[in-house]
């Protein structure tokens, strides 16, 4: 498996659909979101009755995760960095072990040749699950950073309060560097602004991170089925990838106050 941890907005929907360009690479999102709350559709084209992935799949897809979260997530996320047992009961241990079971089943019947399988879920608290089941000695964590100005526009943008939203990233920030040093994890951490500029860069140093070669350039090969994520993403490699963009939409969005106080930070 391939993790990809991070705040929210961070790029990981993009991150994903790029390294699906290898075609042995099968994304499929987030897989912590609740995917039964509302009607979906899949970035492969189809809707769900209709995709070859999960029309005869998706039942057992949410039936199999609908009582995981409650387990596996700790009443309070900061508590994983004060214990060296990552905090996750037996039961919790079984139904995430079932889940994974369950995934890779249902990949390798549609894709034998599937080397990776993507999860951008971002949390820390998924990944403390994720290392309990039997992926724990071949997960690959990618830790997707972000600027803090563009991150946080991304956040007030869709309505999120400032200072609560840069409370989150900055404890999330601080959660997921000791996390992954207390707990001795080996992982890549990207840049997602230099995607725009820099991607060969990027692609060739993931390449060497997972052992298999990620292309610089997209190419579609329909084995992404995802239906979470950031939603305009997802459209637009559902339908053409029409290459990076700048990013520098935060420098219209952010008030000349708010450039200000993130500047602190910086």
């Amino acid at each position: 498996m391939v993790y990809i941890v991070g705040n929210s907005f961070c790029g990981s929907t993009l991150l994903g659909f790029l390294l699906s360009a290898h075609p042995d690479i099968i994304y499929l999102g987030e897989l912590k979101i609740k995917t039964w709350l509302k009607e979906r559709s899949c970035s492969c084209g189809h809707s769900l009755d209709t995709c070859p992935f999960y029309s005869d799949y998706f039942s057992e897809f949410n039936t199999t995760k609908k009582s995981l979260f409650a387990d596996v997530r700790p009443r309070s996320v900061i508590s994983l960095l004060f214990r060296r047992d990552k905090i996750i009961s037996k039961n919790a241990i079984v139904k995430m072990e079932s889940f994974y079971h369950s995934i890779t089943e249902h990949v390798l019947q549609m894709y034998p040749n599937a080397k990776y399988i993507v999860d951008t879920s971002k949390s820390i608290w998924m990944l403390n699950g994720w290392l309990h089941t039997s992926v724990d000695k071949d997960i690959k964590i990618i830790w997707l950073t972000r600027h803090l100005q563009p991150s946080m526009a991304s956040f007030t943008k869709r309505g999120f309060k400032f200072y609560h939203s840069l409370l989150s990233i900055l404890v999330n920030n601080m959660l997921t560097k000791y996390y992954l040093k207390w707990n001795k994890l080996n992982y890549l951490k990207l840049d997602y602004t230099r995607f725009y500029s820099e991607y060969e860069e990027i692609a060739k140093s993931t390449s060497a991170f997972l052992n298999i070669p990620i292309p610089s350039a997209y190419q579609n090969h329909h084995n992404h089925h995802v239906i979470s994520g950031n939603s305009n993403t997802k459209k637009e490699f559902t339908g053409q990838f029409k290459g990076f963009h700048n990013d520098e939409e935060w420098k219209s969005l952010l008030t000349k106050n708010q450039k200000r106080i993130l500047s602190w930070f910086e």
